[in-house]
């Protein structure tokens, strides 16, 4: 092995071992969020979900509620798209 790949190769090694650390404001806003979740007791969403087949286009929609500790609740509406097995 030649001198250059032998330093390319030690590198990338070293590069690859480097720990990596996120700075202090994300770090900070990370634990905010993981509080802000520990809190919550509901999560509720509403969703849009369109496919264009050509000129036919298909749209559903709906919403999705999730509670704790382990309860979903998922709603749609719209026309089911054609199972093309």
């Amino acid at each position: 092995m030649n001198t250059t790949r032998r330093l390319l190769v030690a590198a990338a090694l070293s590069l690859a071992s480097a720990p990596v650390r996120a700075d202090t404001s994300g770090e900070a806003l990370l634990e905010k969020c993981v509080a802000a979740e520990a809190k919550l007791k509901c999560l509720q969403a509403t969703y849009t979900l369109r496919q264009e087949m050509g000129a036919e286009t298909t749209a559903v929609y709906g919403t999705m509620k999730l509670q704790k500790p382990n309860r979903a609740l998922i709603t749609r509406q719209g026309r089911q798209a054609a199972d093309s097995r």
